[in-house]
């Protein structure tokens, strides 16, 4: 092993269920911040609380407010534009079906009368 390379290993502290508890009942009951409440219980990681609160915490401090989405009433511009999304998609459909067609009745074609009908491409 490389004496150069030292690792390091992180202590982590495990802290009784009655300090979490207390902690968590002194954030909820008075108006001190997390910072002073890390300070004066001496806690290492002062995101640690934020953790206790979301698991032992009545109230839900750290997530975000739910938004109700409102949806806009359909104008009839909306509607126009939905009807020709629509009618956009069948004539594709046809296009699509009407080159099918094509394709079968021209391998058909070569089959029957043995001659090459389709175009080679890349020849010069």
């Amino acid at each position: 092993m490389d004496k150069n390379f030292i690792t390091k290993k992180r202590n982590y502290q495990k802290y009784p269920e009655s300090i979490k508890r207390a902690v968590v009942l002194e954030y909820e009951s008075c108006d001190y911040s997390q910072a002073y409440l890390s300070r004066k219980y001496g806690l290492n990681n002062r995101t640690i609380i934020a953790h206790w609160l979301r698991k032992y915490g009545h109230n839900n401090y750290l997530s975000v407010p739910k938004q109700q989405i409102v949806m806009p009433e359909e104008t009839p511009e909306v509607n126009a534009l939905k009807a020709r999304i629509k009618q956009l998609e069948r004539e594709l459909e046809d296009s699509k079906l009407l080159a099918e067609a094509y394709s079968l009745m021209i391998t058909t074609a070569e089959e029957q009368l043995k001659i090459p009908i389709r175009k080679k491409f890349n020849t010069k």
